[in-house]
């Protein structure tokens, strides 16, 4: 098992959106990809367990996996926990 810590950037939390892209990259993994946050653990093969963890900017997730491209998957979806979605407006 890998695992590695994120911090969410996105300025509004992991909504839909963000949540849609990390599970759709999770899914191009062999590895089964797991995010615990605030004691609670949501299996990134499902869009609904993510969202419920209601993550808001700033908050700090440990991703695990385990299988034959653990290293890969955690790293990847590391990135897209990171990453900001939302721009504020201008």
């Amino acid at each position: 098992m890998y695992t590695i810590e994120a911090t969410v950037n996105n300025i509004h939390g992991i909504h839909c959106r963000p949540s849609s892209a990390i599970v759709k990259g999770a899914k191009t993994f062999d590895s089964q990809i797991n995010v615990d946050a605030d004691g609670e653990t949501a299996s990134l093969n499902n869009i609904l367990e993510l969202i419920s963890l209601g993550l808001p900017q700033g908050s700090v997730v440990l991703i695990s996996a385990e299988g034959p491209d653990e290293e890969a998957a955690a790293k990847k979806i590391a990135e897209l926990f990171e990453e900001i979605y939302d721009y504020p407006d201008k």
